[in-house]
């Protein structure tokens, strides 16, 4: 048998001859600290994990923003056809797929044709409403003018990215 004594906190025992037992002391404050870090460790990793810190949308595979013109936010090939003009609603705007990307085109007055990148500055979400002079994205409400594509309602705080358009033979070209 064995009786056992203790120690400032730390556990120590004794045979029952008295000589102390030599066995490797392990606190639990050690172990503590091991698991203290390790949890640190864990929960910083998870964290840079679940964090967005990106805005950028990828591009198309067939598309290298820098070489074909298009602005370097607002990916698609220069000349690709977003929509027909006739489609775009004076005083207000539409949303169209092009080239893999969503695109707010406006049409502020009669035959002045804008157009902005049509993904949320906040996190990414593509548009997916226009109501009159706003176009909204219903990831987390966010709201931006149609026409010059400024932070009507956050979380957002960007802008949405111009993009130069023409339009040509009543069609509404990237570029």
């Amino acid at each position: 048998m064995s009786k056992s004594s203790t120690d400032q906190g730390a556990a120590a025992t004794t045979s029952t001859t008295g000589a102390p037992d030599q066995s490797p002391r392990v606190t639990a404050f050690s172990r503590r600290n091991v698991l203290a870090v390790g949890a640190i460790g864990v929960a910083g990793v998870a964290l840079a994990a679940c964090s967005s810190g990106s805005n950028t949308t990828a591009a198309s595979p067939s598309t290298d923003a820098a070489s074909s013109g298009a602005a370097p936010d607002a990916p698609g090939a220069a000349g690709a056809l977003i929509v027909s003009a006739a489609d775009v609603p004076v005083g207000s705007a539409t949303l169209a797929e092009a080239n893999g990307s969503t695109w707010l085109v406006a049409q502020p007055s009669a035959g002045d044709i804008v157009c902005h990148s049509g993904i949320c500055t906040h996190e990414g979400c593509p548009l997916t409403q226009v109501d009159g002079d706003k176009a909204i994205c219903m990831c987390h409400n966010s709201q931006f003018d149609v026409f010059t594509g400024a932070v009507i309602q956050s979380p957002a705080l960007r802008a949405l990215s111009p993009q130069s358009v023409t339009v040509s033979n009543g069609d509404v070209f990237l570029g």
